[in-house]
């Protein structure tokens, strides 16, 4: 005797029916489709952040440590010590702004993708709004990659004056 379990209704080797392609699942198969990009952008953006923490811990120890030194060392290089920390304290202002930048930018590519998915379900026309706030995060990432750069050419300028500092004998 043999027994045939049947699991549902499209079991036993049969296609699914045609009447599965209805406009509802196609919408939302679309939002999804449309959705995919500005979530590959979120991952870029979220890398982005990852190095500029990390730049900024590092600010931040190196901060930790100069104002450290600078309590133990003799007033002859508190002058040098406190230009050395006024720069990374514009390092890590720079840095935080471009953070945030970021962030406001992961938050403007999350409502990008809620719009797709409201624009496509519903067949609102959100084109101009979705658009406008596209270009923003596109804006804000720019401005942060900028931020980014002025804070590198700091970097070089401070590492270029320890050097220096370290070449003429002196030290921090």
């Amino acid at each position: 005797m043999t027994v045939k379990i049947q699991l549902g209704p499209y079991s036993g080797g049969s296609s699914l029916p045609q009447d599965m392609n209805h406009p509802p699942t196609e919408s939302l198969v679309n939002a999804i489709k449309l959705s995919v990009t500005p979530v590959f952008l979120l991952v870029g953006i979220n890398s982005f952040m990852t190095i500029l923490a990390g730049r900024l811990t590092r600010v931040i120890d190196r901060y930790q440590a100069t104002a450290t030194k600078m309590i133990q060392c003799g007033d002859e290089n508190h002058d040098r010590i406190r230009y050395e920390l006024k720069i990374m304290k514009n390092r890590m202002h720079i840095t935080l702004r471009a953070i945030q930048l970021l962030t406001l930018g992961m938050v403007g590519t999350a409502l990008v993708v809620i719009l797709i998915f409201v624009a496509t379900i519903t067949k609102i026309d959100l084109t101009h709004i979705t658009t406008f706030l596209f270009f923003s995060v596109m804006l804000l990432i720019a401005i942060a990659a900028f931020l980014f750069h002025q804070e590198i050419q700091l970097t070089t300028k401070q590492t270029d004056r320890f050097t220096d500092l370290w070449a003429s004998g002196h030290d921090l």
